[in-house]
């Protein structure tokens, strides 16, 4: 059974579990998301540098996307610039990716 919250004095909005502090803050979309740290004052720090992200527009959801994947999207997606030679480079990326680049990646896992 997992433990449970238990709020922490004098620090609204911050609970303990087990050896990890926890709160809670939303996202751009007004989703309320949770977060841990393993302090107090890391939790605190996070919960303010999340914040700030989300109110400059800087804020990224993580994503359980692989690198591969991420090249994949990228490679399909990409159009060059007006005089760019690098449109052959992106083809080929696609062809490496798509053949040996994955057993790459999982190797680095």
């Amino acid at each position: 059974m997992a433990a449970s919250r238990v709020p922490i004095n004098n620090n609204p909005g911050f609970w303990s579990r087990g050896s990890r502090v926890g709160f809670y803050y939303r996202d751009p979309h007004g989703q309320r998301r949770q977060a841990t740290a393993a302090t107090l004052t890391a939790a605190k720090a996070l919960k303010s540098e999340l914040e700030t992200d989300v109110r400059r527009g800087d804020y990224r959801a993580e994503s359980k996307i692989t690198v591969a994947d991420y090249v994949l999207a990228w490679v399909e997606g990409y159009r060059g610039r007006p005089v760019d030679s690098h449109i052959g480079r992106a083809r080929g990326v696609r062809g490496v990716m798509s053949n040996r680049g994955q057993d790459r990646v999982d190797a680095l896992r």
